[in-house]
């Protein structure tokens, strides 16, 4: 009987513990491809302008976050932006997945926005994110 409990236990310790990166994954695997790096370069002056008028906070350094990262800001009382760069990771995953969800649903939306923005954090540098940041806008203002 001691066993089994503790089989129990150590399956539900291990099943909790997996959960938000299979829910990463399952974001990730709702959107074709990923995003595609800028063509365009930025100064450090004009770094410091994006992440001023994103209102990011701290230092200019996109913080790398991974699925439990974003978890437990999601259940805490602070806002989902209290990791540096998650503004400027999150405009970008909500222009790339305008164009590429497979699945539209709110619920999906908001699971792969949560997946493309982790993703970005950990596969692109500061200066990536801030210059799509700069294209994108770039471009919405051209199409206006």
């Amino acid at each position: 009987m001691k066993k089994k409990l503790i089989v129990v236990f150590l399956i539900s310790v291990i099943a909790t513990v997996s959960v938000p990166w299979l829910l990463y994954a399952i974001g990730l695997m709702n959107v074709s491809g990923r995003p595609e790096r800028a063509t365009i370069s930025i100064t450090d002056v004009e770094a410091e302008r994006i992440w001023y008028e994103l209102r990011e906070t701290g230092p200019v350094q996109v913080a790398r976050i991974g699925p439990w990262d974003y978890v437990l800001l999601f259940i805490s009382a602070e806002p989902l932006n209290a990791h540096p760069g998650m503004k400027a990771a999150g405009f970008i995953a909500r222009d790339y997945n305008s164009g590429k969800l497979n699945d539209k649903r709110m619920a999906f939306w908001h699971l792969s926005g949560a997946a493309i923005t982790i993703w970005l954090s950990r596969n692109w540098t500061t200066r990536e994110i801030l210059s799509k940041v700069k294209e994108i806008t770039n471009r919405n203002r051209n199409r206006t």
